[in-house]
């Protein structure tokens, strides 16, 4: 999310205003402009590829990954 004043917008919604391809980026200010640093490429759907990628390489488990894009999820054993 991003806090303009005293509004916190969803980086979902700050993708959607600036057609950015990934609600995973950082926003500068430049002194003169402000600057969106986009990573990955997001479906809007749920889990980036990039993002899991990123926690996987700093040791997450993919319980952990899934835990974090889908909360409040229960992950089970499937039978059969």
């Amino acid at each position: 999310s991003v806090r303009i004043g005293n509004v916190s917008v969803p980086g979902t919604k700050m993708r959607s205003i600036f057609s950015l391809r990934s609600a995973n980026f950082t926003l500068v200010w430049t002194g003169r402009s402000f600057l969106f640093t986009v990573a990955g490429s997001g479906h809007g759907a749920g889990m980036s590829q990039y993002g899991a990628n990123v926690m996987a390489v700093q040791g997450s488990g993919y319980a952990d990954i899934l835990a974090h894009y889908y909360p409040g999820t229960a992950l089970i054993r499937a039978e059969g």
